[in-house]
């Protein structure tokens, strides 16, 4: 999805990524850094939301006048 959307920051949050922490983020970053070709590869960080970063996202989908 970077090469697609080529986003400048990727924050990644939810109980995978708070208990995977510094070691999960260098190893997406590597990831990203060794397969993107087209795009330079997104900054990446953990979410400030932590566990609560997919029920936040899921809820914000929800809400009426959302563009879903």
């Amino acid at each position: 999805m970077a090469a697609f959307y080529a986003p400048d920051l990727i924050r990644i949050g939810g109980g995978v990524a708070v208990g995977g922490g510094d070691q999960f983020i260098q190893a997406a970053k590597k990831v990203m850094e060794e397969h993107l070709k087209l795009v330079p590869a997104p900054q990446v960080e953990l979410s400030r939301l932590g566990y609560d970063t997919a029920l936040r996202g899921a809820i914000a989908m929800a809400l009426p006048g959302q563009d879903n």
